[in-house]
C-alpha cells in the first residue's frame, strides 16, 4: 500500500465544505494529512491583496479536527500585517506545509499539494496516479500542462492540486518569488517548473475545476451540480466583464460502444470536455475481450480476458454500464448491437442532452482533435447533422461510405441510429453509415482542425509511456501488419 502525504495549503475559507468531495482519500492508500493555514479566515475582495470582504473568522484546532479528525500535523499562522500579496501567502503555506511533512521524518511514496478550497469533481482520475507502481522523478501531475501563452505572459501551470514522488515534491520548498511579483500563482509555478526542469503532466479524466466560496454555505445539500452553480455565481460577481451563464449548462452524453480491447490505454487521451459542460458517460461492451486476427471472421489472436462492470468503473466514472455476452455473426452486427444498447441506456436515463458523442473504446483522441471538438461545443448542432472523422464519400464500388471512429450530433439525430438494421452483410461499419446518412439525409461534417486517427491495439501494451507520438507509431505498425498490401509511411 502506497504511503501518501496530502499537504493542504491556503486560507481556510470553505475547507469544511470542499473536503467533503475529496473521495480520493477512500482509495486503498496509507494517507497522512498536513495543513498550513492562517488562524483567521474571510471572503476576499478581488483586489490583488484580497482585502477582507466579510467578517473575519477565527480558525481553531477544534474546528479543524471536526473536519479532519485524523490530521497528522498542522500549523495555524498569524497573517502578516500589513497584508502581503496573496501569491506570497500561498507560497508561504506550501513551504510551511511541506516542512511539517519533512519534520515527520517519514519518506512518503507520493506527495499531493492541494488548495483548501478545491471541490474535486467526479471525473478526476486520482487513482491512476496515486495507485501507480511508481511516479518518475521530476514529473508533477496536475490539472494542466506547462503553458507559455496568455494570460500570464510567461510559463504557467494551473495551481489547484499537484502530485509527484517524495523527492520531486520536496523541491517545492525552494519556491521563490520576487517581492513585486503579482502575476498569479500559476506563473509562480510555471517559472519554478522551468528553473527546476520539471515536467507537468495532466491528471487523466474529464473534469472541471471548482472553487468553493462563501456563497455555498446556505446550500441545503452539497452536491457537484450545486457547487458548480455557486462557483459560477461567485465568478460573475468578481468578473462581471467575463460573466458566464448560470442556467444553461450544456449536457453531454458520451456513449462508448465496442469491444473493450485497449480502452484502459485509449481513455488516457480523452480530454475533450471543455469547462462549463456537464457530461454523463455510458458504456456498452462485451463481457470478454481479445485482440483479433484480421481474417474476415475476427478470430481471437490473443488470450481472452474477462470484462466486468467493476473493472470498467475502476478506470472511468460512468452514468451507466452494461456488458453483454458476445453475439455471433458478422462484426458489423455486433457493433450495431452495442451502439443501440448505448443509445437505449442514454434514453432510459430520462435526461435530455444537448450533445451526444458515440466513440469507439480503442480511439486515441489526439490533441488537435480535442481542439476541434471544443469548437463544435460552442454552438448547438442542427438536426440531421453529424460530425465525424471523415466526410461522406463513395467507395471503390461507388457506394456511400463514412468513417466510424467517433460521431458527434444532437440527441434527436443520434436516436435515429436506432434505425440501423440488425442483420447486415459482412461489410464494414463505414458502408452502413454511408448508406444510413444518405437514406436519412444526414449531413456529415468533419471535426474541425487537422488531425490523424490513432487506434490503440495490443502492440501498445509494452510502451514505457503512452504519448500521442508513440500511440500513432504503434497504430501504423498494426495497420502494416494487418494490411501489408497498403503500407503507409
Amino acid at each position: 500500500m502506497k504511503k501518501v502525504a496530502v499537504v493542504i495549503c491556503g486560507q481556510y475559507r470553505e475547507f469544511d465544505i470542499a473536503f467533503r468531495s475529496w473521495k480520493f482519500l477512500n482509495l486503498p492508500l496509507d494517507v497522512d494529512i498536513y495543513l498550513s493555514t492562517w488562524d483567521t479566515s474571510y471572503e476576499e475582495l478581488y483586489d490583488t491583496f484580497n482585502t477582507p470582504a466579510g467578517p473575519i473568522e477565527t480558525i481553531t484546532i477544534d474546528r479543524i479536527l471536526k473536519t479532519v479528525p485524523n490530521i497528522k500535523d498542522y500549523k495555524l499562522s498569524t497573517e502578516p500585517v500589513p497584508r502581503i500579496n496573496t501569491i506570497h501567502k500561498f507560497e508561504y503555506h506550501i513551504k510551511t506545509g511541506l516542512q511539517l511533512m519533512i519534520d515527520s521524518n517519514i519518506e512518503y511514496d507520493y506527495v499531493m499539494i492541494i488548495r483548501t478550497d478545491m471541490w474535486l469533481t467526479n471525473g478526476i482520475r486520482f487513482d491512476q496516479i496515486l495507485l501507480a507502481d511508481f511516479l518518475p522523478d521530476d514529473v508533477v501531475y496536475g490539472p494542466s500542462e506547462l503553458n507559455f501563452n496568455e494570460p500570464f505572459y510567461g510559463p504557467w501551470v494551473i495551481d489547484c492540486f499537484l502530485i509527484g514522488n517524495y523527492k520531486t515534491m520536496k523541491k517545492f520548498t525552494k519556491l521563490s518569488l520576487r517581492p513585486d511579483d503579482d502575476f498569479g500563482s500559476e506563473r509562480m509555478f510555471g517559472d519554478f517548473y522551468v528553473a527546476e526542469n520539471l515536467r507537468a503532466v495532466p491528471i487523466p479524466g474529464m473534469y472541471e475545476l471548482l472553487g468553493v466560496r462563501s456563497n455555498s454555505r446556505d446550500l441545503p445539500r452539497f452536491t457537484e451540480a450545486a457547487i458548480r452553480k455557486k462557483t459560477k455565481e461567485w465568478w460573475n460577481l468578481k468578473h462581471p466583464e467575463n460573466a458566464v451563464e448560470l442556467n444553461s449548462v450544456k449536457k453531454v452524453a458520451v456513449l462508448i460502444c465496442g469491444q473493450y480491447r485497449e480502452f484502459e490505454t485509449a481513455v488516457k487521451s480523452w480530454k475533450f470536455m471543455p469547462p462549463g459542460m456537464e457530461y454523463d458517460m455510458y458504456m456498452s461492451t462485451w463481457n470478454t475481450t481479445y485482440e483479433e486476427l484480421y481474417d474476415g471472421e475476427w478470430t481471437p489472436a490473443t488470450d481472452i480476458e474477462e470484462v466486468t462492470t467493476e473493472r470498467i468503473r475502476k478506470i472511468i466514472g460512468l452514468k451507466d454500464c452494461k456488458t453483454f455476452t458476445e453475439i455471433s455473426g458478422p462484426t458489423l452486427n455486433r457493433f450495431v448491437f452495442l451502439i443501440k444498447a448505448g443509445i437505449n441506456m442514454m434514453i432510459d436515463s430520462g435526461i435530455d442532452y444537448e450533445y451526444v458523442i458515440i466513440i469507439r473504446p480503442d480511439l486515441w483522441v489526439v490533441d488537435s482533435m480535442i481542439s476541434g471538438i471544443t469548437e463544435i461545443f460552442k454552438e448547438p448542432i442542427p438536426n440531421n447533422v453529424s460530425y465525424g472523422t471523415g466526410l461522406l464519400m463513395n467507395d471503390v464500388n461507388n457506394l456511400p461510405w463514412a468513417m466510424d471512429c467517433i460521431w458527434i450530433a444532437n440527441q434527436l439525430t443520434i436516436e435515429k441510429f436506432l434505425e440501423f438494421p440488425d442483420n447486415n452483410p459482412n461489410y464494414g461499419m463505414e458502408s452502413l453509415l454511408g448508406s444510413f446518412y444518405t437514406t436519412n439525409k444526414i449531413e456529415v461534417r468533419l471535426i474541425p482542425n487537422e488531425w490523424e486517427i490513432a487506434i490503440v491495439r495490443s502492440n501498445c501494451k509494452d510502451l514505457p509511456e503512452f504519448t500521442e507520438e508513440a500511440i500513432r507509431k504503434k497504430s501504423i505498425e498494426w495497420y502494416h501488419l494487418k494490411h501489408p498490401e497498403s503500407i503507409i509511411l
